[in-house]
């Protein structure tokens, strides 16, 4: 093992032996490390894109080919039989990384991710007889060996970077900046796994008495983890007497409360094993019934997920919250049936199981959030008149609530967040987005939805918008529509767009310049309640009043700008020196207040002006 090296001669013969250990492995991890060399130095052997997949694939295939490893020598294999399964283990590995797990989401990177570090715990054991104590002992040296791995690459690349610092500054050169990009690179691709690997058992079976447990370890997990989890199931389960005494539903967050409890728990009775017979009592009240403990919660989980999946349809987020409950529930009812006969190998088994099998295909947590999502939104969208013959309308008829738009919102925002989603839906708003000349929908990680809001004429609502006791407006003009309207600016001088905004911070006069007949001449610009006042170098000021606008918009129940009502919305003022200012509105956005005051938030408008 490096950690017993006694000179520096001995690295060479260990690098060697570990690398003859686990060839296909560290050939990968190496691979990997140069496919990220050749990113950083722009190489260029394939694109940025497909560079990066290669990277993730040999990455997987590199920690994927170590459990192999560790289980062909449990198993004794042959070289042949060995170099046959690992050809099969990295086309699975490319598959998933080149054309499932970027196609989706990163949901599934963590589930397959997961799948692949778990694999390193249990695969020695996989039908293979053995105490738990070794199954433990196992772990806990492969946990060591990563810590140190971890602590040391970090001190290498430390270190070495100090000294090109340290060099950089006495001998006044310059450094490429790549030189510690890649220093640091090497460690954690060559160095970081050799040192990992050289220090993984060879032996699976260790004998009781010899799996001594660290009494940092023993300390932690007496008096810090079990206590800990003692007032985590106290305040759960006074919750729990709370909603039954009032009779109510549980939080719709209780799920990741109760995935949490018990997922820490879990962990802490894994890791207790070894003194769980002669640690504190509280340690070993806890090590026997907290399995039995967990029933109520788990109950409570299905209740709790169960409305939520009701009243909001599936995500990838509840998805992951019903796998790790139904992971919980085996367990529990893994332990009931075999009792002291339960081996804790199957736990991390078991979860490494679910995890896969929700990476892929279409019961996977990609599939089935996607279709659920899509699914109520198409119901959402023909319920309001939204979608006509597979076709996104522009929405007419009475305002949708606060809640219903949040409602929408929410499926839009999801169904919009990323291309995969969004290729779902576009077919939807072909014909929208052609018609109103607006570019082509892209994906948004927030508020991707606001556009083909717009595009409908509805107000989108965020989603950390909890209540709407105002009733809120928000004109829009369509584009192609207003634009056939502003071509023609005859009888005027001058056109200028302009937005005034209400806010206490924002009301102030703004002052703008421009020539007539070689003379300078200014034109002043303030807002004040709902008013946009204009003032010429003489003559009156002139007042265009917006809420009266609102007020006939609200009156025809109009929701979007079009020709048909943009009459409506050209004002027009003459000063007493027969100048002309004309006012085209094309957005207006605000509320009304509880005692019916229009309440201007913003304005956009094209400005004529005409002098005498």
């Amino acid at each position: 093992m490096l950690l017993g090296f006694k000179n520096s001669l001995n690295i060479l013969p260990a690098v060697k032996f570990t690398v003859l250990r686990f060839p296909f492995a560290s050939i990968s991890a190496f691979c990997a490390t140069l496919v990220l060399l050749g990113l950083v130095h722009d190489f260029n052997f394939l694109s940025n894109d497909n560079s990066f997949r290669l990277f993730i694939a040999l990455l997987y295939s590199s920690l994927a080919l170590t459990s192999l490893k560790l289980f062909v020598e449990a198993r004794k294999w042959s070289l042949a039989k060995h170099s046959s399964v690992a050809i099969i283990v990295l086309l699975v590995i490319s598959y998933f990384s080149w054309f499932i797990l970027f196609k989706h989401e990163k949901i599934i990177i963590i589930f397959f991710s997961l799948v692949i570090a778990l694999s390193l715990s249990f695969v020695p054991y996989i039908n293979k007889s053995s105490s738990t104590s070794s199954f433990w002992f196992f772990n806990y040296e492969t946990g060591v060996a990563i810590s140190y791995a971890l602590v040391a690459s970090i001190v290498l690349g430390a270190g070495l970077s100090v000294i090109l610092v340290s060099i950089e500054y006495l001998f006044d050169i310059n450094m490429p900046s790549k030189i510690f990009v890649d220093t640091w690179l090497l460690t954690w691709g060559v160095f970081f796994p050799i040192y990992f690997l050289s220090n993984i058992s060879k032996e699976f079976d260790f004998q009781e008495e010899l799996c001594d447990f660290p009494r940092g370890i023993s300390f932690i997990t007496n008096y810090i983890f079990v206590p800990l989890m003692w007032a985590y199931m106290a305040i759960l389960y006074a919750y729990f007497a709370k909603i039954i005494f009032q009779w109510e539903l549980p939080r719709g967050n209780l799920g990741s409360v109760i995935i949490a409890f018990g997922t820490i728990g879990v962990l802490t009775k894994i890791l207790s094993y070894p003194i769980r017979n002669n640690g504190t009592r509280l340690l070993m009240i806890f090590d026997r019934y907290f399995y039995y403990a967990l029933i109520v919660p788990i109950i409570l989980l299905a209740i709790a997920i169960s409305i939520r999946i009701y009243d909001y349809g599936i995500t990838e987020s509840r998805y992951a919250v019903v796998l790790l409950g139904v992971w919980l529930a085996i367990i529990i009812a893994m332990t009931a049936i075999k009792k002291d006969r339960f081996h804790i190998k199957y736990i991390p088994m078991l979860f490494a199981l679910l995890a896969f099998f929700a990476s892929f295909g279409p019961w996977g947590a990609v599939s089935m959030s996607l279709n659920s999502q899509l699914s109520r939104f198409e119901a959402t969208m023909q319920k309001h008149n939204l979608l006509v013959n597979g076709q996104a309308v522009k929405f007419q008829g009475k305002l949708l609530s606060f809640s219903e738009r949040k409602h929408l919102s929410s499926l839009a925002d999801y169904l919009m967040k990323n291309d995969y989603r969004l290729s779902h839906i576009k077919p939807f708003f072909k014909t929208l987005v052609t018609n109103s000349g607006a570019a082509q929908l892209t994906s948004s990680s927030y508020g991707g939805s606001r556009k083909i809001f717009d595009l409908m004429g509805i107000e989108h609502v965020n989603y950390w918008q909890k209540s709407d006791n105002l009733q809120r407006f928000n004109y829009k003009g369509d584009l192609n529509e207003i634009n056939s309207n502003l071509v023609g600016i005859k009888n005027y001088d001058f056109i200028g767009q302009f937005s005034s905004y209400f806010k206490i911070r924002h009301l102030k006069t703004r002052t703008y310049h421009f020539r007539y007949d070689n003379v300078l001449q200014s034109i002043k610009i303030s807002q004040n309640e709902s008013k946009i006042i204009v003032q010429l170098e003489q003559g009156e000021a002139l007042v265009f009043d917006i809420a009266q606008v609102v007020k006939k918009l609200q009156a025809q129940n109009v929701i979007t700008i079009t020709n048909d009502n943009i009459a409506g919305l050209t004002l027009i003022e003459k000063n007493a020196n027969n100048s002309e200012v004309k006012l085209l509105l094309t957005r207006i956005n605000g509320h009304v207040s509880d005692d019916k005051t229009i309440k201007i938030k913003n304005v956009n408008y094209l400005l004529m002006l005409r002098i005498k």
